[in-house]
């Protein structure tokens, strides 16, 4: 029996994937390009590193933009990746997932969250998060139309 048949609200997305959903665009990886790049940034007391991070991949367009990777624990293909793992615009929400610490932060008018691992040593966290669309086309704060929380599994 097809997946789709037996499943039909499960969606399989490859990853990373930017998503439109009904007008919200949402960008999401698998990858912790987070503690990649803070882990090979040669930046010391240069203000607020999830700012940083994140700028990063907007002004690179890439959602993994370290050549060559950070480490060998991920397969990297640098073709596919020019052609799938491009930032085009920026989204609306920015799923992060990462081994520091959990957030929820607006950078460039993006919701960028970091859930945490969903399986770890305490147990895990997950993002849950109500997207409410605006009745104003016009309405460019995410905060207005986005409610979002980091829970404990």
């Amino acid at each position: 029996v097809p997946l789709r048949k037996s499943f039909p609200n499960v969606h399989v997305l490859p990853d990373p994937s930017m998503i439109d959903l009904n007008g919200i665009v949402v960008g999401m990886t698998s990858t912790d390009i987070m503690q990649h790049i803070i882990a090979n940034e040669l930046a010391f007391n240069a203000g607020d590193k999830v700012k940083r991070v994140v700028n990063h991949l907007f002004n690179q367009g890439s959602f993994y933009p370290l050549h060559p990777p950070a480490c060998d624990e991920i397969s990297f293909d640098s073709f596919l990746a020019a052609r799938y793992a491009k930032i085009e615009q920026i989204p609306n929400i920015l799923l992060l997932p990462s081994d520091q610490k959990c957030f929820i932060r607006v950078v460039n008018g993006c919701l960028a969250i970091n859930p945490g691992r969903l399986a770890d040593s305490n147990g895990g966290t997950f993002a849950r998060f109500v997207i409410t669309p605006p009745v104003n086309k016009e309405e460019t704060n995410i905060c207005n139309f986005v409610a979002c929380q980091i829970r404990k599994v």
